[in-house]
């Protein structure tokens, strides 16, 4: 079994459109609350058997002490904090502003970190406007001077939606110039958090998302993943193919990983579920013994796919459920068949497990 545990340590600078954890402005975690969170987490993990990570949430670099954090996660958490596998992402203005970023750089190499990933959601008019800050598409180019400067791999993580085109090239061809830079392109994943459902005007569909392929394709970065998605993964493809074949629940369940998510408010309230995902209050850290929590933790089942969000029961009957739905609509693209399912069970007024 895998655990992964985000500790919310701070809010946002940006609040993005396909942001599925709810991102922004939050108060940020006392630095006793979060030295108090380690070590007690360190007490839990004792008594866990399993793969466990621990993360730290929404924008770790919004926090005034982030290097105070990442000391404190050095000295209580080496085994269970490491970017050594992935890229760290960043929204860039927290980092690029923070009076202390080249001290975060050197804490961050101890913990394996070569790269960052930094996202972008089009020209300077859609990424400013999908991220609801002034300044953020600029910020995003700074930071990456400033992490080229100092030797770090860049992954750019271009968001796939409607308004991804418009002046598409030029912003490839400004990724690619940095050295040690990688342009990929990304659909933005489905749950029924408010954020989610209001992303749906923006998301791309079959159509646009060709289009976005063809200039990506023309500027050399893979479009193998997005072209899978376009036909495997829309709307009117995983609508039809239930209503012909129907949907096994038990079988799809048993295809999803044992992985389970909870997430530390800055409060230290524990939740099941990930940020901005929570379906279960556990308790709070000040109140639980290790061994109690423990027992929380080992007890709640694996949550990574159909049932992070909604009942057994709503997956029941699903090919009745979708002929009622139009087959003249737009066939909106998703990264995976459970992300279009809980979007078209949402549009059916499926009642889902978050609080």
């Amino acid at each position: 079994m895998k655990y992964t545990i985000e500790i919310t340590v701070a809010g946002c600078t940006t609040s993005c459109a396909h942001c599925y954890v709810n991102g922004g402005h939050a108060p940020t975690m006392s630095f006793d609350n979060f030295s108090f969170c380690a070590e007690k987490l360190a007490e839990v993990f004792k008594y866990l058997d399993g793969d466990i990570a621990v993360t730290t949430g929404n924008e770790p670099f919004c926090h005034p002490q982030i290097t105070e954090i990442l000391d404190c996660l050095s000295s209580t958490l080496p085994c269970y904090f490491s970017f050594a596998d992935y890229f760290v992402p960043t929204t860039g203005a927290a980092l690029i502003n923070h009076k202390k970023r080249e001290r975060i750089l050197d804490l961050l190499r101890t913990f394996g970190a070569n790269g960052f990933m930094l996202a972008v959601h089009g020209n300077k008019q859609t990424h400013d406007r999908l991220v609801n800050r002034t300044g953020s598409y600029y910020d995003i180019f700074k930071t990456a001077d400033f992490l080229t400067a100092h030797g770090l791999e860049i992954l750019f993580n271009l968001i796939v939606s409607k308004h991804l085109y418009v002046g598409l090239e030029s912003v490839i061809d400004t990724m690619l110039s940095y050295k040690k830079a990688d342009c990929r392109l990304t659909v933005p994943i489905y749950v029924p958090t408010t954020r989610m459902k209001q992303y749906q005007q923006h998301r791309a569909d079959v159509r646009e998302c060709i289009r976005i392929s063809k200039v990506a394709h023309s500027r050399g970065i893979s479009t193998d993943a997005l072209l899978k998605y376009c036909e495997q993964f829309n709307e009117r493809c995983i609508i039809d193919s239930i209503i012909a074949d129907g949907f096994n629940y038990d079988s799809e369940k048993h295809l999803a990983p044992q992985w389970k998510f909870f997430n530390i408010t800055q409060e230290l309230d524990v939740y099941y579920g990930n940020v901005g995902a929570h379906t279960k209050l556990l308790g709070n850290m000040k109140k639980l013994s290790a061994e109690q929590l423990a027992n929380k933790l080992s007890m709640m089942p694996a949550n990574y796919d159909y049932n992070a969000y909604y009942p057994d029961n709503a997956f029941e009957d699903l090919e009745q459920k979708f002929k009622s739905l139009s087959s003249t609509r737009p066939s909106l693209v998703y990264p995976s068949k459970q992300d279009c399912i809980y979007a078209l069970l949402q549009e059916l007024n499926v009642d889902s497990l978050l609080l």
